[in-house]
């Protein structure tokens, strides 16, 4: 679920939906994903990025638990 429920809260801003999964990098490696879909009438750009980075800890990596799926 990483990011999931940082974009599901602001659902009332202008989210219609979230999907988590995992995409394959160039070297073979799966990283977390979340597909945002969202109301840019309601919800700006700015403001979706912005749940991003409070949902997230830049100084970690993926490997370190950043989107919480290590351990």
């Amino acid at each position: 679920r990483f990011l999931q429920p940082a974009f599901d809260d602001i659902r009332y801003l202008g989210v219609r939906s979230t999907v988590v999964g995992f995409v394959r990098a160039a070297d073979g490696a799966e990283l977390p994903a979340v597909l945002v879909s969202y109301d840019p009438a309601k919800l700006t750009y700015k403001r979706l990025l912005g749940a991003f980075w409070r949902g997230i800890d830049p100084t970690r990596s993926a490997a370190q638990g950043q989107f919480g799926s290590a351990g």
